[in-house]
């Protein structure tokens, strides 16, 4: 099994991320390129921090589960949702199972405890690192909001990271497509 050691690991990132700045400290004819160094840095960096904190959760979870499991430590919010659900089942004429309605809302409540922590988490880290997605991809939007957002996008995970720049990269290039078509209406006239 392939073991590494942190600061092993910590010099990979900073490889990486050396590495990230020389490529692309030239752009193509002189345009500027959407994957500057700095949108690179955040984006490993926010890809580090999400695989973190998606780990992280995953033993939380599975601590929170047992201490549930022996204490009962979630019990009173559990059985407040299951009356809620089975209420509303019964109003509705739904035949359901009490056992696995129960299961089931016992897992989703930790869930979404878990993914409550994993935004916490990512909005402190993101504040706390000065983290502002929104700057780096010329979104206009207050720094503190920024921050939020970059800290929830880490808490969400590494899929909704790479949604949110293949988005914004999209978004630049309409908009540079947008200013050529203007150029183009402009000398027509």
């Amino acid at each position: 099994m392939f073991k590494i050691k942190a600061k092993q690991f910590i010099s990979l990132i900073l490889i990486v991320l050396i590495f990230s700045q020389i490529v692309l400290a030239q752009s193509v004819r002189g345009e500027k390129n959407f994957f500057t160094s700095d949108v690179v840095n955040i984006y490993f960096l926010m890809l580090l921090f999400a695989t973190i904190i998606n780990r992280l959760l995953e033993y939380a979870k599975l601590l929170v589960i047992l201490v549930n499991q022996r204490v009962g430590l979630l019990t009173r919010l559990s059985d407040a949702l299951f009356d809620s659900v089975t209420h509303k089942m019964d109003l509705l004429g739904i035949n359901y199972d009490a056992q696995k309605v129960r299961e089931k809302l016992n897992k989703h409540v930790v869930f979404v405890i878990m993914q409550f922590g994993a935004f916490v988490m990512g909005i402190f880290l993101a504040w706390w690192l000065q983290l502002n997605v929104m700057a780096q991809v010329q979104f206009s939007m207050g720094k503190v909001w920024g921050f939020v957002l970059t800290g929830v996008l880490i808490g969400a995970g590494v899929e909704p990271i790479h949604a949110f720049f293949r988005i914004a990269q999209e978004k630049r290039k309409i908009k540079k497509l947008m200013s050529t078509l203007g150029d183009f209406s402009d000398d027509s006239d």
